[in-house]
């Protein structure tokens, strides 16, 4: 998939975890392996799923295992399709990482 960030700073904070825990640096690696949104959606891959609420137009992905809380928050970018009021999973390949949260807080 292709990866856009909001901004270089959030990118270097990213890296630098990834650079500090193994399965966060496994996350990147898979995100940017994965072909579309539906390769990111079992738990060994970042459990990507789709935000309620007032992020409902957004996604997350686990930077780690369960029990860690945080996660990208995602925006899908390019050329993904809707149907039926919700985002065809397949059609999402690239996206912008907009945020790096605990969405339960």
């Amino acid at each position: 998939m292709e990866v856009h960030w909001k901004d270089e700073r959030l990118r270097q904070r990213v890296l630098m975890y990834a650079r500090s825990n193994e399965i966060t640096a496994r996350r990147m690696i898979s995100i940017k392996a994965a072909r579309d949104f539906q390769d990111l959606v079992s738990p060994s891959k970042g459990r990507a799923h789709f935000l309620k609420g007032n992020l409902g137009n957004l996604f997350s992905i686990d930077l780690e295992r369960k029990g860690n809380p945080l996660r990208l928050i995602c925006a899908p970018q390019g050329n993904f399709q809707i149907k039926n009021g919700q985002y065809v999973k397949e059609s999402i390949q690239e996206f912008e990482v907009i945020e790096v949260k605990d969405t339960h807080k």
